[in-house]
């Protein structure tokens, strides 16, 4: 994986983890509530960035969360972003 998408799915995971414990729900808690099929050990990978997680995925989790799909790339910003915002502005 590139270093912009690893860190993109960092970001998506610190996101559903700070979710997670502000809901207080344990990894198998959040799995029910989202209607997923995800073992423990997948949720808990896609926390740590160590997973890719699919669009569907999301939209589960955010139902489960009760917030919008949208709320997860709230103030993501890539450093690599940063960069070709500098050179379009350059032009």
């Amino acid at each position: 994986m590139k270093k912009s998408q690893t860190q993109f799915y960092e970001l998506i995971g610190e996101k559903i983890r700070h979710l997670r414990k502000n809901s207080n729900l344990k990894l198998e808690d959040l799995t029910k509530k989202s209607g997923l099929k995800l073992s423990k050990a997948s949720l808990s990978a896609i926390e740590n960035g160590k997973q890719q997680i699919s669009a569907y995925q999301l939209y589960c989790l955010g139902k489960g969360f009760n917030v919008p799909v949208d709320s997860f790339f709230e103030k993501i910003k890539l450093k690599e972003e940063e960069k070709d915002f500098e050179k379009i502005k350059n032009i």
